[in-house]
């Protein structure tokens, strides 16, 4: 850790602060040029790092919590505030990106669920400007896959619950992401069935889509 990153690991540290300063130029540069108030802007990852959380580094074939919690901002222009509605307390994630572009475009999104994204957003009804969002986003499960390996994830309560299978390691994990600190949790026989049968469930429909049949 680096003192001179408030305690942050120094590498790491450097390369957000790098960023931050070519964010916060490209963000001038369209107020110079009066682009700013009329455009949309969205700063994300593509994914996090194990920075030695329990001895961990990388991300490559692995879903902790460290890894699959990453930033979203999105800059909307005013023009567009006063017609759509979003439940910003509601979980995320990098596939809604694309539709939520489209919607906020003014495209009719045409989504087929969560496996492939869903919009943050949507046009501003009578019940949703009373403080009802985007409906099911909070209930809903989602799953996530590591970028290399068979690792899967099923996030479910509203970004609280991260339940893990690790074909790699053959191991099975769940965390509590209820606090800013996660915290592993014991898994009982009839949680890991449940979360096994619906990550399969979802494996199936996505090899279903793309016409994948697996090898014997």
């Amino acid at each position: 850790l680096d003192p001179a990153y408030g305690g942050f690991q120094g590498p790491a540290a450097a390369v957000v602060r790098r960023i931050d300063r070519c964010l916060g130029g490209f963000i001038d540069h369209l107020k110079r040029l009066g682009l700013y108030d009329s455009s949309i802007v969205i700063l994300t990852s593509d994914h996090g790092d194990s920075l030695g959380e329990g001895k961990r580094w990388g991300h490559a074939m692995t879903l902790f919590p460290e890894v699959v919690r990453v930033p979203l901002i999105i800059h909307v222009p005013a023009a567009l505030r006063g017609r759509i509605t979003g439940d910003t307390g509601a979980v995320s994630l990098s596939t809604d990106i694309t539709p939520t572009l489209y919607a906020l475009l003014g495209y009719d999104t045409q989504t087929d669920g969560p496996l492939l994204g869903t919009p943050l957003v949507e046009e501003a009804t009578e019940a949703e400007a009373a403080g009802q969002g985007v409906a099911g986003r909070r209930t809903a499960s989602y799953l996530l896959a590591s970028s290399y390996g068979p690792v899967y994830g099923l996030l479910q309560d509203n970004g609280r619950s991260l339940y893990i299978v690790d074909a790699v390691n053959r191991r099975d994990y769940k965390y509590d992401l209820s606090e800013r600190s996660a915290r592993r949790v014991g898994i009982s026989a009839a949680e890991r069935d449940a979360g096994r049968s619906v990550i399969r469930k979802n494996l199936d429909e996505l090899a279903a889509r793309y016409h994948f049949v697996p090898r014997p």
